[in-house]
């Protein structure tokens, strides 16, 4: 019964994950000497979270298309990789 604030969320969604994609990212190491995030496990969750919005507002083949791009930058993307499981089995 809340179709309207739904679609709201979907799109808000879909706009956070198109804005969320980088081209470069600088990145400086912790003070453990570690790095924290890279352009492709930045991307990988732009685009999961861009597939759900898609996915949400009826565009399953818009979401299929955002859930392969975000396993071609991470390949171990859990939560990628069985949404588009699901999408595909349907």
């Amino acid at each position: 019964g809340k179709a309207a604030e739904a679609k709201k969320i979907f799109e808000t969604l879909r706009e956070v994950g198109k804005n969320g994609v980088v081209e470069t990212f600088v990145n400086f190491y912790g003070a453990e000497g570690t790095t924290g995030s890279t352009p492709a496990t930045i991307n990988t969750k732009a685009y999961y979270t861009k597939g759900l919005g898609e996915l949400g507002l009826g565009n399953k083949q818009a979401a299929i298309a955002d859930f392969k791009k975000s396993l071609t930058l991470k390949r171990d993307n859990l939560w990628t990789r069985e949404m588009l499981k699901d999408l595909q089995a349907k």
